[in-house]
């Protein structure tokens, strides 16, 4: 009887552990140029209310922290000894800063000097072959008759066909293409979240993050969106394809240019300190960074 009692301890205990303990998520992934030479090592680690990513590799080594009760994001560059917060008054600022200049744009656009340039421009593509007019045309794609179109240039019109399935690194993938203009822009082999023991709910903290970015992701013409909720099926939509990503092809010109792979999800168990700004680091403010980069 108490050999009995004591494997059903223990059959409890390990339950307990897999179900109560482990409330956080590992996500290792790598990165590798067109020759299969390393780029970057990426560990994403979150729970219900904080996330952490790591990217070490030829760029640099940087952290990204957000910590939805603080309402706060941190970035952290280990290579060049500096951090920065960002707070939302940070990023309205930002924003207000964005639609300043957007509006300064259109209004550059659409004035009469350059609405008058387009249609010379569009005059003279009349004399040009019909393959270098198609080819002007998909280098143009904005310019309408009276001007520029702002608002066509947020997001590359890319779309995504299924094109088999595939097992990548174990799991059991479908592979979608994604052409631009009818060029192969990125290849994608995704998986169903419940093969990782995930579901929506483990993703809450990407929710949270989209609701700290809303207004500076609605300036952007909701191009944030898809991350921000990310594991739901409103991203899914946005992406154009279902499933989480283990495997990227990038390509540039239609060439290959890199490969990002996942090569470890785990649920494990998170603790603060996870979490905690890395120490030993100049602070910079957000915006003398941006004067900065200005000069």
């Amino acid at each position: 009887m108490k050999s009995r009692w004591f494997v059903k301890s223990i059959l409890v205990a390990m339950l307990i552990s897999f179900s109560g303990f482990a409330k956080g998520v590992k996500v290792v992934s790598k990165t590798t140029d067109a020759k299969g030479n390393p780029k970057e090592t990426s560990t994403i680690k979150f729970d219900n209310d904080n996330l952490s990513m790591e990217s070490k590799g030829k760029d640099g080594h940087m952290i990204v922290l957000f910590r939805s009760s603080e309402n706060k994001m941190v970035l952290a560059n280990i290579s060049e000894g500096t951090i920065m917060e960002i707070t939302e008054k940070d990023l309205e600022k930002m924003g207000a800063t964005m639609e300043q200049a957007q509006n300064q744009m259109k209004d550059m656009m659409n004035s009469p000097e350059i609405a008058e340039a387009m249609r010379q421009a569009q005059e003279k593509m009349k004399d040009l072959p019909k393959e270098q007019q198609e080819m002007m045309k998909k280098m143009m794609p904005n310019m309408g008759g009276g001007g520029m179109n702002m608002n066509a240039m947020d997001e590359p019109n890319v779309t995504y066909e299924k094109s088999g399935s595939e097992t990548v690194n174990s799991w059991k993938t479908t592979k979608y293409i994604g052409k631009e203009n009818g060029q192969t822009s990125e290849e994608v082999w995704t998986t169903d979240m419940s093969n990782f023991g995930l579901s929506e709910s483990d993703f809450a903290v990407f929710k949270k993050m989209g609701k700290f970015f809303d207004k500076l992701s609605q300036q952007m013409g909701n191009q944030m969106s898809p991350l921000m909720n990310f594991g739901s099926k409103e991203a899914e939509a946005k992406r154009g394809y279902s499933g989480v990503p283990v495997k990227n092809n990038d390509y540039v010109n239609g060439k290959l240019a890199s490969t990002t792979e996942v090569l470890e999800v785990t649920k494990i168990s998170l603790s603060a300190n996870d979490f905690k700004n890395p120490e030993g680091l100049k602070k910079q403010q957000m915006f003398d960074q941006m004067q900065n980069m200005k000069r």
